[in-house]
């Protein structure tokens, strides 16, 4: 009962609330960073937080206003590794990108068309890839702020799941810049 799940596996533990950072990154201490603009499933997020560790991603950027919290089901979505991964959480996707600009990261944003292929791209540290909602992508109004890049596929009306493309993406960026042996 105190699970409130039936996959608890007869172990409860009290922990303290997750601890989110307080301010943006630094460039020199995180290279590669993350920013979702309204991620809307828990389970989308957890997958997102889990390959974002796997590929060496070193910062992840939130926003409180109309995305997924950092709820149980996200956190065991990632496997747990979300406790391992410095997340800030920031006002609103506006506030975000002009934080992430300030800070000296070249935005790369992720688009279904209209980008360049992101298998071609020379990516340049410090990195901000930027990966937008399930249902409607990146907001078009931060569009202009970076580089657009998409993945090709084979039917241009049907796109990637979310949580697949973020990982898709990471794995370009993070290879591109050896920062995954």
């Amino acid at each position: 009962r105190m699970a409130c799940s039936s996959e608890h596996m007869g172990i409860v533990a009290l922990v303290s609330p997750f601890q989110f950072r307080k301010k943006m990154f630094d460039v020199k201490k995180h290279p590669f960073i993350l920013l979702l603009d309204s991620i809307q499933d828990v389970h989308n997020l957890g997958a997102i937080l889990r390959t974002a560790y796997c590929t060496g991603v070193t910062g992840i950027i939130l926003c409180k206003k109309q995305a997924a919290p950092l709820t149980a089901a996200a956190i065991k979505g990632s496997s747990g590794l979300a406790e391992h991964l410095n997340i800030y959480i920031a006002s609103s996707l506006k506030h975000a990108i002009q934080e992430s600009k300030q800070a000296g990261y070249n935005l790369y944003m992720t688009v279904l068309d209209n980008g360049k292929n992101a298998m071609e791209v020379t990516y340049k540290k410090p990195m901000c890839l930027v990966i937008g909602n399930e249902a409607v992508g990146i907001s078009k109004d931060v569009l202009k702020d970076g580089e657009l890049i998409t993945l090709p596929q084979v039917d241009p009306n049907v796109s990637y799941n979310a949580s697949v493309a973020a990982g898709i993406f990471m794995f370009v960026l993070s290879q591109s810049k050896d920062l995954v042996k």
